[in-house]
């Protein structure tokens, strides 16, 4: 079933971030983290921004990278520690929407638009798991590179 573009990009603009968990790999994909917005934290920008603009913006993209890398921990640490089998957890706060997904072969953490809804965020994360499953090979390198020697 093909899904139209108009859904495609309601999932894109609402899909912030993504971690991949791939256990039969121990392997990992990491979308890259976003840059922050220059002066978004410190209330500088514009013409008149001072030259600690790029250095405010890598400190404040380092910490909303810590931030969510936090928040999926938490995520997993609900899932695999709770004493209910969890298999997906959902927790949206005025900055993102987490959703977490745990199974048996993978472990799928993604970031949302602070109101995207749980069934929105779902719906994301399975079409972003077709294709992290359809370009796996690709991601995780799974054949075995011949180094020259």
């Amino acid at each position: 079933r093909k899904e139209s573009s108009a859904a495609s990009d309601v999932y894109k603009r609402q899909l912030r971030h993504f971690l991949f968990l791939d256990r039969a790999a121990s392997a990992h994909v990491c979308a890259r983290f976003p840059r922050s917005t220059p002066g978004l934290a410190t209330g500088s920008g514009g013409a008149d921004a001072d030259a600690d603009t790029d250095t405010d913006t890598d400190t404040d993209a380092r910490d909303e990278a810590s931030s969510l890398l936090d928040g999926y921990a938490v995520l997993r640490g609900e899932l695999h520690g709770s004493t209910a089998s969890l298999s997906v957890l959902f927790v949206a706060d005025g900055r993102r929407a987490l959703l977490g997904q745990s199974g048996r072969e993978h472990e799928l953490y993604t970031a949302h638009d602070p109101l995207c809804s749980k069934a929105e965020a779902g719906a994301a994360a399975q079409q972003l798991l077709r294709w992290l499953q359809r370009e796996r090979g690709m991601l995780l390198l799974e054949k075995q590179l011949a180094w020259p020697g």
